[in-house]
């Protein structure tokens, strides 16, 4: 009996502890469709802006892109929800935006 009741209080544990390892998965993957989410933005404001430029090679900064000012695409600088630092680099056709914790935005997720 004693056995029994020590398997049981064992499963119950094992049980919490698989449901905390999902909680955790689920909210690194929430955090990065997020962040996806800011790069897809950051990268169509700096198509935007880039529109309007007449060197093709420069490259916005996020404060050219974001603020309260009118003439910019976004009211403010989006945050990854991990603490990742976003970047803005000049690719072949487009803009490229880079997170520091999510990496590269792939052309795909256009």
């Amino acid at each position: 009996m004693k056995k029994l009741i020590l398997l049981g209080i064992m499963l119950a544990s094992a049980a919490i502890l698989v449901g905390c390892g999902k909680k955790a998965e689920y909210e690194a993957e929430l955090q990065r469709i997020t962040c996806i989410s800011n790069m897809q933005q950051l990268r169509g404001a700096g198509e935007s802006w880039k529109i309007l430029q007449t060197d093709p090679s420069k490259v916005p900064a996020l404060t050219d892109l974001c603020g309260p000012e009118d003439g910019k695409y976004m009211k403010s600088i989006p945050e990854c929800p991990a603490g990742g630092e976003y970047q803005i680099k000049n690719a072949e056709s487009t803009i490229d935006v880079t997170c520091s914790v999510h990496g590269l935005l792939a052309n795909e997720a256009q």
